[in-house]
């Protein structure tokens, strides 16, 4: 398995990357990454606030999380909110209004009814998961 938390949009060539980790996975092994999802800031990219030419230089849609997979080999499968994905928001939130410690305030924050709803809009467990066939068709 290879994990690519938050490590996509940091980089310029993500394909080449994604087809580097098909070739040094074995048959059955699982890729997943996350990453902002732009597909509800389409409309208006410039004032998304993920758009930091200095620090993000490379956007994934829905749709093209599942070209970039295809085309480096991968079989896809459609993520699924699930455990973890509260842990993750609860990362992405807390980096982006500038916390660096945990906090008494943040310990009461419910996350999972947060996360939630920051999926609903941010839609970030919409992204797939690559699998590398077993030879056989059979991820």
């Amino acid at each position: 398995m290879v994990s690519c938390i938050e490590v996509i949009e940091h980089l310029e060539d993500p394909a080449a990357v994604v087809r580097k980790i098909h070739d040094l996975l074995r048959p059955g092994g699982l890729f997943i990454f996350t990453t902002g999802n732009s597909t509800p800031h389409l409309r208006n990219l410039p004032a998304w606030y993920y758009i930091t030419p200095e620090i993000h230089i490379s956007f994934l849609s829905e749709r093209t999380s599942r070209v970039l997979l295809q085309k480096a080999g991968f079989d896809i499968e459609d993520s699924r909110w699930g455990r973890g994905f509260a842990d993750i928001y609860r990362y992405k939130i807390l980096k982006t209004r500038g916390f660096k410690k945990r906090s008494a305030l943040e310990k009461v924050v419910p996350w999972s009814i947060a996360a939630s709803a920051a999926d609903r809009r941010f839609r970030l467990s919409r992204h797939v998961i690559g699998w590398k066939a077993d030879g056989h068709g059979v991820p």
